[in-house]
């Protein structure tokens, strides 16, 4: 054999010194001399075991649903009955804020808001806090330029009222608390560097 690209398979095969072989391959036996060259798989089956098709000659459903055109919720094509499902973000592991003075910062969310530092913290570049559940977002703080009016970031809290009158007694001036009409009592503050927060909890509804 003196060149050969692609999937291969044979009885015997024989490679001599300036031969070439790009792919897979299948055979009962194989002979590779000195300065040849060999890019790919090599199979050696048993006696009595019929020949295989390559692997990559074979196309697994997702190659075969993406081949057609299928989409979410749509069949392999495979006479299977089974579907392919879209892909989708799982949850929001994180959200991540500009900082201008990151002492300052992580001081805010951690000694006044509550939250827990998870990475770093006042004399980073780069630090993580999150609230007292481990599974809620992790909220990165980033030292560079800030963006403001960008959005909000939302925080539960147990009582509204409260946590606007504890925040008020740290010489902070909040929106006064009110109700809206999605079915959540809430007030607004900014942040050191001007991020709009809001402080909410549901409201129970009447019957």
């Amino acid at each position: 054999m003196q060149e050969e690209i692609g999937t291969a398979a044979g009885e015997r095969v024989q490679v001599w010194n300036t031969g070439s072989v790009t792919g897979d391959m299948e055979t009962r036996g194989i002979v590779i001399e000195e300065g040849a060259v060999l890019r790919g798989k090599v199979e050696v089956r048993q006696k009595d075991q019929p020949p295989q098709p390559p692997r990559s000659a074979v196309p697994n459903a997702r190659q075969r649903s993406r081949c057609h055109g299928f989409g979410a919720g749509q069949t392999t094509g495979d006479g299977s009955g089974r579907e392919e499902r879209g892909m989708k973000a799982e949850r929001i592991s994180a959200i991540t804020i500009k900082v201008s003075d990151m002492a300052k910062s992580v001081h805010f969310y951690n000694k006044l808001l509550g939250l827990k530092i998870l990475y770093e913290g006042q004399e980073a570049y780069f630090s993580s806090l999150q609230t007292l559940s481990a599974k809620d977002t992790i909220l990165n703080l980033e030292q560079g330029h800030v963006t403001r009016d960008w959005g909000r970031i939302i925080f539960y809290v147990e009582d509204v009222d409260k946590f606007w009158a504890y925040l008020k007694d740290k010489k902070f001036n909040p929106d006064r608390p009110r109700d809206a009409k999605w079915g959540e009592r809430y007030f607004h503050l900014h942040d050191p560097d001007g991020h709009e927060l809001s402080f909410a909890r549901p409201v129970a509804q009447g019957c």
